[in-house]
């Protein structure tokens, strides 16, 4: 993943928070983490690290509260462009490409127009036709059933060109995400 951060605790703590909240750690294994992290404790407020290290991780309910605690520690910019690189490695790499088409998808009729050709032209193909509504609602016709991979094949010169291009737009910040999300919980960015 991308790190621009200037103290090397801060990268290691934002990489265990940003993978606790893309689902990577279980709660357990970040439990773990906090217990052998003492220095979490300078980075986080007294009560906010009391409140962390008193956390019971077995309940059901422990990530959402976790959440909740550790939601202010993220640079939500830095988490959207890092989340969205990934996206588009996975394209590149061929690495879960068709769900990345899908998520590029579900970007693009979230409101992240810049994925117009990535995620409209490309990532729609391959929306399952018992995709929820949400899902399939800028479709213009139902999908023909179609052998994914194959057609993820005849496409990907295409693909990986675009997502190599947005990406590049990315690292050279012409895309940039503000930490700020609309109601409806869309990454909000600017466009230069």
């Amino acid at each position: 993943m991308l790190r621009y951060t200037a103290n090397a605790m801060d990268e290691t703590v934002s990489a265990h928070l940003s993978d606790f909240f893309n689902g990577k750690i279980t709660p357990e294994a970040f439990e773990q983490w906090v217990g052998q992290t003492p220095e979490l404790k300078e980075l986080v407020t007294e009560d906010d690290y009391f409140r962390l290290i008193s956390t019971d991780f077995k309940v059901a309910d422990a990530r959402h509260s976790l959440e909740d605690l550790l939601r202010k520690y993220i640079d939500w910019a830095q988490y959207e462009r890092e989340k969205l690189a990934e996206t588009l490695m996975c394209i590149i790499w061929k690495d879960k490409a068709i769900d990345a088409l899908l998520d590029t998808y579900q970007r693009y009729i979230n409101g992240q127009r810049f994925l117009h050709t990535l995620g409209y032209k490309y990532g729609k193909l391959f929306v399952p036709a018992d995709a929820p509504r949400s899902l399939r609602r800028k479709l213009t016709a139902e999908p023909e059933p179609v052998d994914p991979q194959a057609l993820f094949e005849k496409i990907y010169p295409d693909v990986k060109a675009e997502a190599t291009r947005i990406l590049g737009l990315l690292l050279a910040e012409r895309i940039q995400f503000t930490g700020t999300y609309t109601i409806g919980g869309c990454a909000e960015y600017t466009e230069s």
